[in-house]
């Protein structure tokens, strides 16, 4: 969908809404080094999925990382269904998977008994834009086959830096509806900040000595760019990364709504689903993932099998 404008320059087109932009203007590349942990606990517990199975996958764009962690648990051949505005890009590592894409977020546009019943589950990255995603997860949970690997991620935000974005998360999704180029106008002043603080800083490192996990604190030597970051606000910059990918990168933090998800919190969350914890940790600061398995004597679920592509 497109919002039409009027300006000096004719008529200019936007997407209906801020989270459909940056959706559509990601075009960078897949961090996998960020998720290369999570390879690494799934070849140390040895967790293999069979040659032929089924998966679903929520969010992930591209879902180049999800396929990778697929390839990974030795997934050849088998129906891999993906749930988000963005089409999925066939991957070489699953040359033989069916691949399908259902148009829309989960579980507002596309609900469980749209969608299959499954051996895997995938939801990395996504759950920063569920308002509860306890409440989400128990809703994707119900497309799991008895024993079906799940892997899913939980934002866990410092309480400074999720107050500070609140407001101006609140006025650009306000702003985007009526007049989206200011919007972008402020984005775009963002990332320049963001690069300009990058330069100033460059290397210089700080020595923390807290470990306050509500601030977003750990204790040791850290850049003063990666401690601003990650406890009082996004000023994002990767070097060698253009002016859009900034702007976007920012954008993706003004959707950040989850409550916040602390490791006990999720560790009862399985325990309520009687799931069988493999590994819970924290992968970054601001997230924490959980690999589990379901129970294996757990009741059939409402889906069914989806044929749409």
């Amino acid at each position: 969908m497109l919002l039409l404008r009027w300006s000096h320059r004719g008529i200019e087109t936007y997407e209906s809404s801020l989270l459909e932009w940056v959706a559509k203007a990601d075009g960078s590349q897949p961090n996998l080094l960020k998720h290369a942990p999570i390879h690494e606990r799934l070849i140390d517990l040895g967790i293999s999925i069979g040659i032929e199975c089924d998966a679903l996958v929520v969010g992930g764009a591209s879902s180049t990382v999800e396929h990778s962690l697929l390839a990974t648990m030795q997934f050849e051949r088998g129906q891999v269904t993906h749930v988000d505005c963005v089409s999925p890009r066939r991957s070489d590592l699953l040359p033989d998977a069916e691949l399908i894409w259902r148009d829309g977020y989960f579980p507002l546009e596309v609900t469980p008994d749209e969608l299959p019943q499954v051996e895997v589950i995938i939801c990395l990255a996504a759950s920063r834009l569920f308002d509860d995603p306890f409440d989400t997860y128990s809703e994707l949970l119900k497309c799991a086959k008895p024993g079906a690997l799940v892997i899913i991620d939980f934002l866990d935000q410092p309480i400074i830096r999720s107050g500070g974005l609140s407001g101006l998360s609140a006025w650009a999704k306000r702003e985007w509806s009526s007049n989206p180029e200011t919007v972008l106008t402020m984005l775009r002043d963002f990332a320049r900040l963001s690069m300009a603080a990058s330069s100033v800083l460059g290397d210089l490192k700080l020595e923390v000595q807290s470990d306050s996990p509500e601030l977003g604190l750990r204790p040791g030597s850290h850049n003063c760019q990666t401690v601003i970051y990650e406890t009082l606000f996004p000023l994002w910059y990767r070097p060698g990364a253009e002016l859009e990918e900034v702007m976007k990168l920012i954008a993706w933090q003004l959707h950040y709504t989850s409550v916040r998800a602390t490791i006990p919190k999720i560790q009862t969350f399985a325990d309520n689903n009687g799931m069988h914890v493999e590994a819970l940790w924290p992968l970054t600061p601001d997230t924490n993932v959980l690999i589990a398995r379901m129970p294996h004597d757990a009741k059939p679920s409402v889906c069914s099998r989806s044929t749409t592509q």
